[in-house]
């Protein structure tokens, strides 16, 4: 078409353009001015909301993962300039002020870790083990409770594109045989070789591909063939399934967590083939998969030992963890946000299953009765184990920006006590402390002696600087309890928001070893960043919030059409039963 109009300069130089192709509205929703694509550019250097695909992540990563002393040199070299800051801006001497053009220094503490409690394979005596820079390996040790799983299967989904050993049948069950026995290995029991048996290779031609036609009920092939198998499994049975996937694919693991999760209630393991087929690294795999199983099953991986140091008694203590995630930049219009709260359910600290609700968009805040039954959820699972209700509630709270730190003791605190008024005799209620957790903050250490470094340069893991660059006012510190695998380690931020357990136990009791309170609430937190019981290695997060933010991800995935807008837009937020886990899993660890 041929546009001409002699009040609009851009179309005054008759451009054609053609009908098939979009516009641009370069105005707003109420006010919109469109323009034809032909006469629009993108600007280079804007940032881009969108999410990410896997290689643009990919790329995202290897960029940022500069080593810690080429990041600091950057930052000395550069960083003053970049932002404007240099001396000899006017406006800083109009304001008698200075900037230092070197980075400042802070004192630190390096925290010995804490020792951790499986079974020796041979006979069933506990082993000690004793990580190093952050992790251990599990050579000649069992986990510390075992599982069982009597009602077992393995199915294989394939399709054109993923021709491979797995399309001929023996090669999968020798392969899942050796699955088994490995877990055997680790006294995750597994009754069989196979105790039920499904039809297997499931094929489909589009695994994994979005586009798929639909029926009425708005369901895919692909949805149906995963509630075919799953039905099938369900009827039989089964507990714990293994998927052999023919590649990886986000939505096929999304659907069939969904399905799985809240339908039928079985437990999955979700592998790709390639993984499987590798010989060289299947042993190290298998027992990867192990510690999931396990915990799955509601086993014990490992005890940590440390907190007998701190005298901290944990058989009298629920500890708590919160996280919020919202929806992207990309995610349907009306997407809520998700909340989820996972507690320990004994002094083992192994097993926290986990609630999941659902409130309005962006929210941070988890606000009025969805926060209280949550919690009143927790402590009754608490009383099934324990017959007795906690004494004390630790709570570890991620997902809160800074500006509104105070807000979770306006907010949450008291729907928190609610919960605790309505399950405790009066006069009896628990003691509750709540720590705040941040990872998005911009703030490094790098180790000003190399005798304090690990092999990537960063700070040794158990690092915790509480001065310096801490607020005098309130209560914080900032803890590095990881080995990062590449760049720069960034440290946890932890803020002390309400405090009723560590002055009342402590005030007057500090163990040997420890100066005041706040290296006990330090040296608690450290010890928990070793309870996360899928890795064999500390966590940059403590595990009560890692596991929430896990919790959340599973949450996603049940509301992926909304999150990855794929869905229709609603303002109305979804019913609260798309997020109702299966009665058979919901007092378990199925996100993990």
């Amino acid at each position: 078409m041929a546009l001409k109009n002699t009040t609009n300069p851009l179309l005054e130089y008759n451009l054609r353009c053609s009908d098939r192709f979009p516009v641009v509205n370069c105005g707003n929703k109420e006010n919109p001015i469109y323009l034809p694509v032909e006469v629009c550019a993108v600007m280079e250097g804007q940032p881009y909301n969108s999410k990410l695909d896997s290689n643009q992540t990919s790329n995202m990563i290897n960029f940022a993962v500069r080593p810690p002393f080429q990041n600091a040199g950057i930052i000395v070299e550069q960083g003053l300039a970049t932002v404007g800051l240099m001396n000899n801006n006017p406006n800083l001497g109009n304001f008698n002020l200075s900037v230092g053009e070197k980075l400042i220094k802070v004192p630190g503490r390096i925290l010995e870790p804490p020792n951790l409690s499986y079974r020796l394979k041979s006979r069933d005596q506990p082993r000690t083990v004793y990580p190093k820079s952050g992790s251990w390996n599990m050579a000649n040790v069992q986990f510390h409770r075992g599982s069982r799983a009597p009602n077992w299967s393995f199915i294989v989904l394939q399709d054109d594109r993923s021709r491979n050993d797995f399309r001929y049948g023996e090669t999968a069950r020798n392969i899942i045989e050796e699955v088994r026995r490995g877990l055997a290995d680790m006294d995750v029991q597994l009754q069989g070789p196979f105790a039920v048996k499904l039809p297997s290779p499931i094929v489909n031609d589009h695994w994994g591909y979005l586009g798929q036609e639909k029926n009425e009920k708005g369901e895919s092939r692909e949805d149906r063939d995963i509630d075919s198998f799953l039905k099938a499994a369900h009827t039989k049975g089964v507990k714990l399934l293994f998927i052999i996937l023919p590649y990886a694919s986000p939505g096929l693991y999304k659907r069939i967590k969904t399905h799985a999760d809240k339908t039928y209630g079985i437990h999955t393991i979700c592998s790709v083939a390639t993984k499987l087929q590798n010989s060289r690294g299947r042993i190290q795999y298998i027992a990867n998969l192990a510690t999931k199983v396990n915990l799955k099953l509601g086993g014990n991986n490992y005890i940590v030992n440390g907190h007998t140091a701190n005298n901290f008694d944990f058989r009298k203590t629920m500890v708590v963890g919160m996280d919020v995630t919202h929806p992207s930049p990309g995610s349907t219009e009306g997407t809520p946000s998700i909340s989820a709260m996972v507690a320990s359910v004994d002094g083992n600290l192994n097993q926290w299953p986990a609630t999941l609700n659902i409130q309005k968009g962006k929210e941070e805040m988890v606000k009025g009765e969805q926060l209280t039954a949550m919690l009143m959820s927790r402590l009754d699972l608490w009383v099934t184990k324990n017959r007795m209700l906690p004494e004390n509630i630790l709570v570890y709270r991620d997902g809160v920006s800074e500006g509104q730190y105070q807000h979770v003791i306006a907010v949450e605190l008291p729907q928190l006590r609610l919960a605790c008024t309505r399950k405790y005799q009066q006069g009896k209620e628990p003691r509750i402390t709540i720590i705040i957790c941040g990872k998005r903050h911009k703030t490094r250490f790098y180790p000003t002696n190399t005798a304090y470094c690990d092999k990537g340069h960063n700070n040794l893991p158990g690092t915790v600087v509480d001065r310096g660059v801490t607020e005098t006012r309130t209560w914080d510190f900032y803890f590095q309890a990881h080995t990062a695998l590449h760049g720069t380690a960034r440290p946890c931020h932890y803020f002390v928001a309400h405090d009723e357990i560590f002055r009342h136990m402590y005030n007057n009791n500090i163990p040997r070893g420890f100066s005041n309170i706040s290296d006990i609430i330090e040296d608690v937190t450290h010890n928990l960043s070793y309870n996360f019981g899928r890795a064999t290695r500390s966590v940059s997060l403590c595990t009560p919030a890692y596991y929430a933010d896990l919790a959340c991800e599973r949450g996603r995935c049940y509301l992926s059409d909304l999150f990855d807008g794929t869905g229709s837009g609603n303002a109305t937020p979804p019913p609260f039963d798309r997020l109702k886990i299966h009665p058979n899993l919901e007092d378990t660890m199925f996100y993990i």
